[in-house]
This record gives structure tokens, C-alpha cells and sequence, in this order.
């Protein structure tokens, strides 16, 4: 006898891939995670990356069905055929996305936070968690709300579940770093990103050795503003971007340490998580690995200042393998897909069920 599954609807803003940026990863392991115990209607609107056409063929045969829809357009009211899913429904699912009309059991991940600049001083300014309007309705819309860390949470929000975000643990590294080269990965259309690469070329760059060089990798920026201000950086001989790669391990296997000079935004930084599944050390700073349980000198290196930033370079190649080490012993404890897996069905049936 065929055991009946419960039926979840599964809403998400972008494509659901393993291989894909870091919204799209997360999205991935909600899902993947849902496959286990639960028959999944899946609707999303397709992201614009190189790996997202082949990802949703692969949906296609593991979903119960899958729809696609143009972002704005999800409507309750005059969508018939999404309007019949939401009916049918046991579980409605819905990352980073709100919607207007009410079901017994939604599950909402906003994953993180927005925020907010608040002066404090004259000299000081201090970012803060914003809640709007509506993340309140939205969350007393919803019978479960996840994040995606233990700082990603509000008083306003009431009970919020903590679901890591999660990278392969299964990485094969053929590490062999060249000493000189250092490197960021990271999407050049978000401001912390690009804030933090412009602040560590003309503060710490300079004061390195002169051998040393920065590469940068990642998503290439869209914006013209953007674009010029990088363009500006470009005239360092050690400062080298590399855009729109297929797979960013190769460079972490080169690649001294990585680097997260991050200074603001939320969330739990996929890049590190990343650096960590590829055996390379890293140096963040405090800012950069909010939401890990990691600490100085055992998963991590941290650094706050150019010159705390250049002494850990200098001396980053003396403890690597025991950051490496601790650091991806931390991600298997800590950010394995069958962590997400376990943690959603302990949530639903206590919450729910």
C-alpha cells in the first residue's frame, strides 16, 4: 500500500539550485528537504543564471509539479490554477516572498532581516534590524517562520526557527595555494560586497607586501555606477576581477586564504561557508561571520582593522591547516543538508502536526 505523502506548496522568488547563488542554494535545501516526506508543487519565478535552465529541468522530475511565474504576478484572486494549488494544499512553503490570503499552515522563511543606519553620535553610526509592516503581517499570517541564523530575529516576530543555510560537504580540494594570492568571492551587485572590496584595496592592499594580489571573483556588477567604481580599482597591478565563472572552487584550491572584510549587512555569509566545504582559511571580520558559531583563531581569523587584516595575512600560512580543519569539521556539525532536513521535520510536527 502507497503511503500518502501531505501536499506542500512551495513559493520561491527565484530558482531552487544547488549550484546557484546564495538565495538559490537556500531555496534548494528547503526543498530537497521537503522531497523526503512530502508530495511538492513547486511555483518560481526562473532566475537568469547559466545553471538555472538545467536545474529546473531536474526539478521537473522530482516535484509533483512545476510551475513558473514572472515576478509581481502570483495572484490569489485571479490566478485559477494557483488559487486551486493553495486549496488543495496540506503546506504552504513561501521563502522571501509574501502573500495576501490566509491558509491553516504557512511556512514563511524570510531568511534575514532588513536594516537600517541609526546615528548615535556625531561619530558613530550603528546598523540595526528594521521590521516593516509587512514582515508583522506576514508573520501573524504564518503558523512557522524560519531564519536563517540566531541574529536574524526581532521581538516583533515573536517565535522564529533557526534553519542554517547549507554548502556540499562533499568537495573534493586539490588544495595547493600560491601564497601571494588572496581572494574574495562575492556578488559585485551587492553593496556590502562591493564596499568591502573598495574599503580592503585602498586601505589594506597598499601596506601589504608588493607581491601579494587580490582576486576577486564572482558575479559581474549590473550596474554602470557600480561598474566605474570598480574600474577605478582596476588600476592596481595586484587587484584582478574574474566575472561570471561556472564553479568558484578551482580558485579557492589556489588561493592563500579567503577574505570577508564585511562591515555590514545580514544573514549568514554563503562565502564563507563556501571557503570552509573547500579547506581554505579564512579571515572575516566580526561583522562578516554574524550568524556562525565560529571563533578567533579556531574556525576563523578575525580581523577589524587594515592592520589587524595584514598581520593575519602575514601569518595566516603558519595555522591554515587547523583553521581548515576545525572549519570544515564546523560545517558538517553545523550546515550539512541533513541538519535542514531534520530540523524541518522536528519543527513541523511539533508545531503543526
Amino acid at each position: 500500500m502507497k503511503l500518502i505523502k501531505p501536499k506542500i506548496l512551495f513559493i520561491s522568488p527565484c530558482t531552487p539550485d544547488i549550484k546557484g547563488t546564495g538565495w538559490q542554494q537556500r531555496s534548494f535545501s528547503f526543498l530537497n528537504a521537503y522531497l523526503n516526506f512530502m508530495d511538492v508543487d513547486l511555483w518560481f519565478t526562473p532566475s537568469n543564471n547559466e545553471s538555472s535552465s538545467e536545474a529546473s529541468k531536474k526539478l521537473i522530475t522530482t516535484c509533483n509539479s512545476v510551475v513558473t511565474f514572472k515576478k509581481g504576478t502570483l495572484n490569489y484572486i485571479k490566478n485559477a490554477t494557483f488559487r486551486m494549488r493553495v486549496q488543495q494544499a496540506d503546506f504552504i512553503h513561501t521563502f522571501r516572498t509574501f502573500i495576501g490570503f490566509e491558509h491553516k499552515a504557512i511556512l514563511w522563511d524570510f531568511d534575514e532581516l532588513p536594516r537600517r543606519l541609526v546615528k548615535i553620535s556625531s561619530k558613530n553610526i550603528e546598523e540595526r534590524i528594521n521590521v516593516p509592516e509587512i514582515y508583522l503581517q506576514m508573520r501573524r499570517r504564518s503558523k512557522v517562520a524560519y531564519s536563517s541564523s540566531f541574529i536574524e530575529k526581532d521581538l516583533s516576530l515573536g517565535k522564529v526557527f533557526e534553519i542554517p543555510n547549507v554548502y556540499d560537504i562533499d568537495i573534493i580540494s586539490q588544495r595547493n595555494p600560491d601564497k601571494n594570492t588572496l581572494l574574495f568571492v562575492g556578488n559585485m551587485d551587492f553593496q556590502p560586497n562591493i564596499d568591502a572590496i573598495c574599503w580592503f584595496t585602498t586601505e589594506v592592499l597598499p601596506i601589504l607586501p608588493k607581491s601579494i594580489k587580490l582576486r576577486v571573483v564572482g558575479r559581474s556588477p549590473q550596474s554602470i555606477e557600480t561598474r566605474n567604481r570598480l574600474s577605478k580599482l582596476a588600476i592596481h597591478n595586484n587587484l584582478e576581477f574574474i566575472f561570471d565563472v561556472a564553479d568558484c572552487n578551482p580558485y579557492y584550491e589556489t588561493a592563500l586564504v579567503a577574505l570577508a572584510p564585511i562591515f555590514s549587512g545580514g544573514g549568514t555569509k554563503l562565502k564563507i561557508l563556501e571557503a570552509f566545504a573547500n579547506h581554505c582559511p579564512v579571515i572575516s571580520t566580526s561583522k562578516g561571520i554574524e550568524g556562525l558559531h565560529v571563533s578567533h583563531e579556531n574556525e576563523v581569523i578575525i580581523a577589524n582593522t587594515k592592520n589587524e587584516f595584514k598581520e593575519a595575512i602575514l601569518k595566516v600560512n603558519v595555522i591554515s591547516k587547523l583553521l581548515s580543519d576545525k572549519a570544515y569539521q564546523y560545517l558538517v556539525k553545523h550546515h550539512s543538508q541533513q541538519i535542514v532536513k531534520e530540523r524541518i521535520q522536528q519543527i513541523i510536527s511539533q508545531e503543526i502536526i
